[in-house]
């Protein structure tokens, strides 16, 4: 099976909303969970956080336990962590103040009532394993910034959350607030217009046995948080950060610009080089995504991953929209300079259809296997993590071999002559069900079209290559208008065309191009010279999705090249399945087609 699909994972018992299923490993061997979870939807009076044991990797729950009841005042978004001495500490937000109503802007005496990020944050903690907490909440102190006092209500109630998760440099604890202020100007009743990064740090929480001696700080110095870049707007939020090698933290946060905010601190999160962007090693280009939780975890030594949504849709319903959550996509980041590089990014979870995506993961490591948790915010899974996508995703920068597997057509030099022919593969059907029903990883098919070629002019409507019977059935690959490519197929019934980013085929120079057409997260992919298609400045998807409907796309006997093409055709391989992105980069370096490597490149900058 396809254990990128979400509806593999095992279920998480749930009320109805659940939110950042966060986990940790104990000393007993099990695995405790904490969520948000209640009877409404977000936001709705009932929220609370409960923690659950497993020792199954998910398959059966034991333990479960409410921290905060659901007839009491909102509890939310809760982190776990795991102390040296095993005690382990569950944070969260809580209204405490019981407080019903929120002035969120004074001129215009507009109030709000979703009362689940405001509040004190707070832990209680647990000594056996999590079968049992602790019966006191205790408080933890935070200083205001000045988002906080500018707001209508001042700094009487706080407006934060925290979806970050807590980590440990040189013996001190940190964890993450996003503050939330107001925006003046803005009439509507929403409070999240404007938000900044801060966090909370202990330098005893680590030996500290009495929870009212824990002494706790609040960074950046100063009167401001880890803000968006200068042109990204007001929004910045949902930091997640790690300490890396070299003494440093850095870190990564959501805007509403379409782009993933960094930022990195060399003295220990006292001063944030903020207001950047997170970009891609091989070009220095942004990464892509919507108003959605990155999330990223050190994973060993100088090796982090990171996860997020690869697309830049723009929010909606007054700023408080997700953008485009389904599908998930993960990077491997490498440490260098004192930053992190990211390689090419990998599909790493889909749900089916246009159903809600995932977010808010944790990531936990048993046995050489790793598995994530994560929520569509009414459905909340384990999931495991198919073990070559990740050998994949670590070892895209070294890749330079040609890939065997699946490999049905291939063809150079004098077989590649505009005009001629070969013979046709057969491909398996890109349908994912059939009454209703899944149908394995080897059943839902795919192709993968890898080519590389020098065109002379790149004037629209040239066939690159064409199965196309007399019906239509089959699939084409053809030159578009402004240095773009246009992918088609058809099974006789359905009908799916697709254009790569414009500017991505120059006259005159020899490209590589790698086509992937996945039938399991319905998607289809481009890779050119060793970068995956993103969209650009000008889209904000660099692929597109086709229905779970599609069958036989192999079409005619005769796979025909390149057919009045102007221009020459270097190599042309056809693959009965989709390469992974890092297989396609392989491909392109073992051809030689001097594919820079992305090496020396500043993973975050302005």
């Amino acid at each position: 099976m396809d254990l990128r699909n979400f509806a593999h994972g095992r279920v998480i018992p749930v009320e109805n909303y659940c939110d950042q299923p966060y986990m940790v490993r104990t000393d007993d061997g099990a695995w405790l969970l904490t969520l948000t979870t209640g009877p409404g939807r977000e936001g709705d009076p009932g929220q609370h956080v409960v923690t659950m044991r497993t020792f199954d990797r998910g398959e059966t729950w034991q333990d479960v336990l409410e921290l905060e009841p659901v007839d009491g005042p909102e509890a939310s978004y809760s982190a776990l962590f795991k102390a040296p001495s095993g005690r382990i500490y569950c944070f969260y937000n809580h209204n405490t103040d019981n407080v019903r109503d929120l002035i969120v802007d004074d001129e215009h005496r507009l109030v709000h009532r979703r009362l689940d990020i405001i509040g004190h944050f707070v832990f209680r903690f647990s000594d056996d394993h999590g079968r049992t907490w602790s019966a006191e909440r205790h408080d933890i102190p935070m200083r205001s910034f000045d988002i906080d006092r500018s707001k209508p209500m001042g700094d009487e109630v706080l407006f934060f959350w925290n979806v970050g998760h807590p980590f440990v440099r040189d013996g001190s604890f940190y964890i993450t607030l996003h503050k939330v202020g107001h925006q003046p100007g803005d009439k509507s009743r929403s409070f999240m217009k404007r938000s900044e990064g801060a966090f909370l740090v202990s330098d005893n929480l680590l030996t500290e046995r009495d929870p009212e001696r824990i002494e706790w700080q609040t960074l950046p110095d100063g009167d401001f948080g880890l803000r968006a870049p200068e042109d990204a707007g007001p929004v910045a939020e949902e930091q997640n950060g790690v300490p890396l090698d070299d003494g440093s933290l850095y870190c990564v946060y959501r805007t509403t610009c379409g782009y993933l905010a960094a930022a990195t601190s060399r003295d220990g999160g006292h001063t944030w080089e903020d207001r950047q962007y997170a970009r891609y090693a091989s070009d220095g280009r942004r990464i892509k995504n919507p108003r959605a939780c990155p999330a990223m975890w050190k994973t060993g030594a100088g090796r982090y991953l990171l996860w997020f949504h690869n697309n830049s849709t723009l929010t909606v319903n007054d700023g408080l929209g997700a953008g485009s959550r389904n599908l998930v996509w993960l990077s491997a980041g490498r440490e260098e300079g004192g930053s992190v590089l990211w390689s090419e990014p990998e599909i790493g979870v889909y749900v089916d259809g246009q159903a809600r995506g995932v977010s808010y993961p944790d990531l936990i490591e048993e046995d050489g296997r790793w598995y994530f948790s994560g929520t569509q915010k009414s459905e909340a899974r384990i999931c495991e993590i198919d073990r070559g996508l990740l050998a994949t995703i670590y070892g895209q920068a070294e890749e330079r071999a040609v890939v065997a597997e699946g490999l049905v057509v291939d063809l150079q030099g004098e077989d590649c002559r505009p005009g001629s022919e070969s013979p046709a593969p057969a491909l398996p059907a890109l349908s994912g069900t059939i009454r209703g029903q899944e149908l394995p990883l080897e059943g839902r098919g795919g192709l993968s079209l890898d080519v590389r070629l020098k065109l002379e002019e790149t004037s629209a409507g040239q066939i690159v290559l064409d199965t196309r019977g007399p019906g239509g059935t089959g699939y084409a690959l053809k030159t578009g208008d402004f240095g773009s490519l246009v992918f088609e197929m058809c099974d006789g019934f359905n009908h799916a065309c697709w254009e790569i980013d414009r500017d991505r085929i120059a006259a005159g120079s020899e490209h590589a191009v790698s086509l992937l057409v996945d039938g399991g997260a319905k998607v289809i992919l481009c890779v050119v010279d060793g970068v995956l298609c993103d969209g650009g400045e000008t889209r904000d998807f660099g692929y597109g999705r086709f229905n779970d409907m599609f069958k036989d796309i192999s079409g005619g006997p005769a796979l025909r090249l390149g057919a009045g093409l102007k221009g020459r055709l270097h190599r042309v391989r056809v693959y009965d399945r989709c390469l992974r992105v890092g297989e396609a980069i392989g491909n392109q370096r073992a051809d030689g087609t001097g594919l820079r490597l992305g090496t020396g490149l500043a993973a975050s900058h302005s």
